[in-house]
């Protein structure tokens, strides 16, 4: 780096060194290095003396972390400033509320240097402008001058050393491409040579080294080179390689990515073009566009003693040039590759394991417009969360069948596959574990059962290497809490659809999800939904009996498909007797079930809903089902006043279980403050309510003296006797 022309220059991108007015100044020991590398990550943001306390020491912090803290913050004031007066306010580290700070401009931090240079490396490669990108590249990776934070204790230098290295090693992989783009492919040989003896399980890297051998007229050392990989990481993973790498194979075999004049410009990406996908993107609001832990590389402990970690130079430079390949005899071709196994789901084509779609689908347009949107949006960037849509409504909206329809719809947009777990958040058996759900999600995609990690931080991290770059459509069925999907959202340029009874809050806030709100069909699109599953013939002549119906149904998807069925089932019966059979709301949840499937039940669905509640919430939703409160049609609606005198006369805590209520659909929104009961919703609420005062009646009356005849008993009400 040259020589700093800030008052204070820091360097990160190796054994952490600092200069003052261009004088090399001595930091200390390695616990206060590690907090002046800590403040230099985050320049210009405060930082708690806990969240230090954490950096340093993580969960094993002693009693005196924080006056140890305290200390090391004066020392490093006295080295970055030693004229200062003991009372006087620094002018680097700065003290905040509870935290330090540290006041340097970003180019006074080498690591923050080479970000931005990376991310418009990036830019310059989205906007064809190759020459440029290859050079921002290489200034890029000119910065390094050795491991990062080396010798810096503590978890946050750990993660961050892990997060520059993946940011390093993605650079040198776009250096790389501008040295095939640009004709150097003897250098790009050697260059991907040594990246990929430090990193053996990164594609991308074998991507472009057997790209550079094919274009040197080299096929059958680049064939070779791919059956190293492919026997790599079957052995260390258990998977096949990923579709570029199989793409660029079998290109290679049929002699189309042969020598020939690279492009100037990235074209479309295709599997011998060296430039990956990008698309430009602003940097995020906190000024850094990386998050702050990224993904550690699955590498194996055989695959890492066969290839350690070297800090020599990765590029060529004016001091370094890059040295000429070792001339060899060409080596033979090998006999061809043999065919994976027809149960390999890499196996030259791609993971189909969606559900198939309703037979009957009507409606939701304005809803799949929405939601297609979001869908279509451009992914390519690996680097961020895939893109979230959630997909919540009361039970029986058609969620489900709402997100395979989307899904179907846009499998062509995800040419790797699509995946699909039920993560039962509303099963009998309990919700799924996202441990569970990894393994589900590994197996998919290659994993032997035997090979899968044993915790869920290494599951998460394989899970996370096998889908990066990878384009692919992931539907996560009947989800129940945020901390159950979070382990599972894979990096871009890869989506997901999630669906939920409960309102994902969380998601929709940290993760930036976009939320999909199904309510009950409206009563036309719901009558049309009757006629279509049981045929226009059986309704002829009874469309005004068929939309009382739906009513009945509560213009819910799975009532009216229940209601279809029973009449499907019983030739003789017309829509008119149905809807008498409907007409009494004290049985009609007795009728929209079907004996003998659980699953074929508007009880058993909202049942699961209420169980779900916890018990302060369980309990007003009783007390508003035995008041009858919010039942009266679109006027008659529940506010917070309402449910105060159920909730121990809190307020606040009257709005929080309604708005629990509402999150899982038993609460309809009506307004600001507003909320009623859907019509089938209002009918259980009331059972919940008679279930849960017979017990309590019966044990208060049995208990009450009466007199008859001079002899003392109990009175056993009528009403409790037929209970």
């Amino acid at each position: 780096m040259p020589e700093p022309t800030h008052r204070l220059a820091l360097h990160l991108l190796g054994p952490l060194r600092i200069w003052r007015a261009g004088r090399e100044l001595t930091v200390g020991p390695p616990k206060q290095r590690a907090v002046l590398a800590l403040l230099a990550g985050r320049r210009g943001t405060a930082v708690s003396r806990a969240q230090i306390v954490d950096a340093l020491w993580g969960t094993d912090a002693p009693a005196s972390a924080a006056n140890a803290v305290h200390t090391y913050v004066a020392a490093l004031r006295r080295t970055l400033e030693p004229d200062r007066g003991s009372r006087e306010s620094g002018a680097f580290i700065v003290s905040r509320a509870g935290g330090y700070e540290l006041r340097v401009p970003a180019d006074a931090v080498d690591s923050s240097v080479f970000v931005r240079r990376y991310e418009e490396a990036r830019q310059l490669v989205a906007s064809g402008d190759a020459p440029a990108a290859f050079e921002r590249f290489e200034s890029a990776l000119g910065l390094w001058h050795g491991e990062a934070l080396s010798g810096i204790p503590g978890p946050y230098a750990a993660l961050e050393r892990t997060r520059l290295r993946e940011l390093r090693f993605a650079a040198t992989e776009g250096w790389i491409a501008g040295l095939i783009a640009t004709g150097h492919l003897d250098a790009a040989i050697v260059a991907s040579s040594e990246a990929i003896a430090q990193e053996p399980l990164r594609e991308r890297l074998r991507h472009l080294h057997m790209l550079a051998l094919s274009r040197c007229g080299r096929q059958a050392h680049a064939i070779q080179a791919y059956d190293e990989a492919r026997t790599l990481l079957r052995e260390e993973l258990g998977i096949d390689p990923g579709r570029e790498l199989r793409e660029l194979y079998e290109r290679i075999l049929a002699g189309e990515a042969t020598a020939e004049s690279p492009p100037a410009t990235p074209a479309a990406h295709r599997a011998d073009s060296p430039w990956p996908s990008v698309t430009p993107r602003p940097p995020s609001p906190s000024g850094s566009p990386w998050p702050a832990r990224p993904p550690r590389p699955a590498v194996s402990p055989r695959a890492t003693r066969s290839a350690p970690f070297r800090t020599y130079a990765l590029r060529p430079s004016a001091h370094h040039p890059a040295p000429l390949p070792a001339t060899r005899p060409e080596a033979p071709a090998p006999a061809p590759a043999p065919r994976s196994s027809p149960l390999s789901p890499h196996a030259g084509h791609s993971l189909h394991q969606l559900p198939a779609t309703a037979r009957v689908f009507i409606g939701r347009e304005p809803e799949l417009q929405q939601a297609r949107q979001k869908l279509g949006q451009d992914t390519a960037d690996c680097r961020s969360t895939a893109p979230i849509l959630t997909v919540d409504g009361p039970a029986g909206v058609g969620k489900t069948a709402f997100a395979l329809e989307l899904a179907h719809e846009h499998t062509d947009l995800f040419p790797d596959g699509q995946l699909y777990v039920d993560l039962r958040g509303t099963g009998d058996a309990g919700a799924r574990s996202a441990f569970d759900a990894l393994a589900r999600l590994l197996q998919g995609l290659g994993v032997e059962h035997g090979r899968l990690p044993h915790d869920l931080e290494g599951r998460v991290t394989l899970y996370r290497t096998l889908m990066h770059g990878r384009r692919m459509l992931l539907l996560l069925d009947d989800a129940a809490e945020a901390d159950q999907l979070r382990p599972l959202v894979p990096p871009g340029p890869s989506a997901v659809i999630v669906t939920s009874r409960r309102l994902q809050r969380g998601l929709v806030a940290r993760e930036g999800a976009q939320r999909i709100g199904l309510r009950p069909l409206d009563r036309q699109t719901a009558a049309d939904l009757f006629v279509a599953l049981l045929g226009p013939e059986r309704c002829a002549g009874h469309r005004a009996t068929v939309e009382r119906l739906a009513e009945y149904c509560g213009r819910l998807p799975l009532g009216i498909r229940i209601a279809a069925g029973t009449m499907a089932a019983n030739p003789h019966l017309c829509p008119r007797e149905l809807a008498e059979r409907y007409e009494d709301p004290w049985t009609r949840l007795d009728h929209l079930s079907v004996e003998g499937d659980g699953e074929a039940s508007v009880r058993h669905a909202l049942e699961a809903s209420y169980l779900s509640l916890s018990p302060e919430a369980a309990r007003l939703f009783r007390a508003l089902g035995r008041s009858g409160a919010g039942t009266g049609g679109p006027a008659d609606t529940i506010g917070p006043a309402d449910a105060t005198a159920f909730a121990d006369g809190d307020p606040a805590a009257a709005r929080r279980r309604l708005d629990a209520l509402a999150d899982v659909g038993l609460l309809e929104r009506s307004g600001s403050d507003a909320y009623r009961f859907d019509e089938l919703v209002g009918i259980y609420a009331s059972e919940r309510a008679a279930a849960a005062d017979r017990p309590t009646a019966r044990s208060t009356l049995m208990m009450t003296p009466i007199h008859d005849d001079g002899f003392p008993g109990c009175c056993l009400p009528d009403a409790l006797a037929r209970s």
